[in-house]
Parts: structure tokens; C-alpha cells; sequence
């Protein structure tokens, strides 16, 4: 049973990311950025989520906390190497404009990671979990954006898979 609900799980997100592909295919061509930057952000959306569950996927999460704390995850993982300075050329070419910058930098979202992994994780687990954030957050801001996103994919997220 709990294989098919994440199956499940599992056809809802490419269901979503598909959907994400469709708008910013359908409304790149059509219409204003504003269709672009919106299916740029729904695609970034889907990428924490899935980066963030499959990174903390058998951790003791408290009931209610799994989202909070996958999203926070996966925020750190896609968010960190987006916000370096060289990223947005790219960002901004695929969108066709120019894109706002987010309300929060690096800083702020590893410490809001900190702080959801402080509510939603046993006391017993936070040092394993601080020094994860720690080393994941110090290589994705210290490395080139492409290679650190690679290497945190190809080494973090895909050998426990």
C-alpha cells in the first residue's frame, strides 16, 4: 500500500512538472513574460518539492511537518545555486525579460531551512542535520552555479537513490 502512495505521489508530480513544460511552452510563444516568469516559477516550485522529499525521504519528520521541511530542503538545493549573480542571465534569457529579484537571499534561506528542521526534526537528529546544511549550503554557494547544482544532483541527491 504505502508504494502505491508514492507512486501516486510520484504521477501527481510529473503530472505537475508536465503542466508547468505545457505553460511555459504554450506561453512563451504567445504571450508576456508574465506567462514565462510563471511557468519558470511553478517549474522551480516542483523542483524544491521533489529535490527536498527525495533528500529527507526516512527522515523522523513530527506529523505535519513533511512539507514544510521538504520545501525548505529543496528551496536550499535549487534556490541556492538560482540566486548567484551569474545564474540570471540564464534565468532572465529563458523568461525573455527581466525578472525580479526574490525577497530573500542566500542567507535567509538556509536559516529558515534551520529553523523548519529545528521545529520538525527530534533534538537527537540536529547535528547530523546541521552539518548536511552546512555542507550543502557552504559547496552550492561557494561553487559555480551549473557545477555545484550538478555535482549536489549527480553525488547528494541521486546516490541514495
Amino acid at each position: 500500500m504505502r508504494h502505491c502512495a508514492w507512486f501516486a505521489c510520484g504521477c501527481i508530480l510529473v503530472a505537475l512538472a508536465g503542466a508547468a513544460f505545457y505553460v511555459w511552452i504554450s506561453l512563451t510563444a504567445d504571450i508576456s513574460a508574465s506567462g514565462q516568469i510563471l511557468s519558470i516559477s511553478a517549474f522551480v516550485a516542483l523542483s524544491a518539492w521533489h529535490f527536498g522529499q527525495g533528500d529527507l525521504h526516512g527522515w523522523p519528520v513530527r506529523r505535519g511537518w513533511g512539507g514544510p521541511v521538504w520545501l525548505t530542503r529543496g528551496a536550499v538545493m535549487v534556490g541556492l545555486p538560482l540566486l548567484q549573480p551569474q545564474a540570471w542571465p540564464i534565468l532572465e534569457a529563458m523568461a525573455g525579460s527581466a525578472l525580479p529579484r526574490p525577497p530573500v537571499d542566500a542567507l535567509g534561506l538556509v536559516a529558515l531551512h534551520a529553523v523548519v528542521l529545528m521545529a520538525a526534526l527530534p533534538r537527537q537528529r540536529w547535528p547530523r542535520a546541521w552539518v548536511e546544511l552546512t555542507a550543502l549550503s557552504v559547496w552550492l554557494v561557494a561553487a559555480p552555479p551549473l557545477i555545484g547544482f550538478a555535482l549536489v544532483f549527480a553525488v547528494w541527491h541521486s546516490w541514495p537513490h
